[in-house]
């Protein structure tokens, strides 16, 4: 299992189909330690690990998103996954967008 982070964007997003709400999503465009990146933060909330593997927080604040980046969602059991477009500017998760949603090859 590769290593991946968490993101909550600062509104509800909802499937493009159903509407279903979506409320976990995870990447692997940031840093990939289990953080938690909150939209409108420039560095991670936190990070989901042990305490004792856990960065320091003055090291963590350093921590930053590139320009742009993909977020994807699971909470949709027929429509997974849903993926989202993010940006940031000056450093600060600042969009989200929900891309249309587009079934993967080899779904039936």
């Amino acid at each position: 299992m590769g290593m991946f982070d968490y993101y909550r964007p600062v509104t509800q997003q909802h499937c493009p189909v159903c509407l279903r709400p979506l409320n976990e999503w995870q990447g692997t465009e940031g840093c990939n330690g289990l953080f938690v990146w909150g939209e409108g933060s420039a560095a991670p909330l936190t990070q989901e690990v042990d305490e004792e593997v856990c960065i320091d927080a003055s090291r963590r604040d350093t921590l930053r998103l590139p320009d742009r980046f993909s977020i994807y969602s699971y909470d949709c059991p027929e429509h997974q996954p849903i993926e989202a477009d993010c940006e940031t500017r000056e450093g600060v998760w600042s969009e989200t967008k929900i891309r249309p949603y587009s079934p993967r090859r080899g779904r039936g």
